[in-house]
């Protein structure tokens, strides 16, 4: 990692994926080393499959999306399409670049060898990473900010002792019942409880299927 900024995308990728930490750090360790890999495209290819699968699933999980049906036509943009709009970052310049990994960039194009020609050029894939990262950079900031609107939401509600039937309403829209975030805040808001209270109460009704 040659720069603040890559280090703290690195440091909030961990946060999220602390699984997948590695596959980022392999990234720029390819692209950094010298002499490079000859096969060095594919690997570094390779390697953003993983993490662009891998940031789907997570993200799909916080805000509480099914995972596309195998096999769809054009399925990988439409999830795209529909993760980018429930993070809020559908004109996102930075974000925008994740429709094009979903179609004319696609990594597997990249990873995979060209009938049994020599490996592909390192150039194919320095400038790409370089939009990917901030692609990386732009879902991150809107992940924050999606479990910071949870963290708020929770706090708010939890003080309710007889929640009416809006108050509800509103707190399930904010914590989809399949989400990441619903499991991680419902835990969190009533640690430490002894007994089942109001809070917990409203809380399961809210994230009830």
């Amino acid at each position: 990692m040659a720069d603040r900024a890559n280090d703290e995308v690195f440091e909030r990728f961990r946060r999220l994926l602390p699984g997948m930490s590695a596959y980022l750090l392999d990234g720029w360790d390819l692209l950094e080393e010298e002499p490079p890999h000859r096969t060095m495209a594919h690997l570094v290819a390779h390697v953003a499959r993983e993490i662009e699968s891998g940031l789907r699933d997570v993200v799909r999980g916080l805000v509480g999306r099914r995972p596309k049906r195998e096999g769809e036509e054009n399925g990988h943009l439409k999830e795209v399409e529909a993760l980018l709009a429930d993070l809020g970052l559908s004109k996102h310049p930075d974000a925008d670049s994740w429709r094009t990994f979903a179609t004319k960039e696609n990594w597997s194009r990249v990873a995979h060898r060209k009938d049994l020609g020599a490996p592909r050029a390192h150039q194919l894939v320095t400038e790409r990473w370089q939009r990917f990262v901030a692609m990386l950079r732009a879902v991150l900031d809107a992940v924050d900010a999606k479990f910071l609107e949870v963290v708020r939401t929770v706090e708010q509600y939890a003080a309710i002792e007889v929640p009416t039937k809006k108050q509800i309403k509103e707190l399930k829209a904010c914590l989809p019942p399949e989400s990441i975030a619903a499991d991680r805040f419902l835990k969190k808001a009533t640690a430490g409880c002894a007994a089942p209270t109001s809070r917990e109460r409203l809380l399961r009704r809210a994230t009830r299927g």
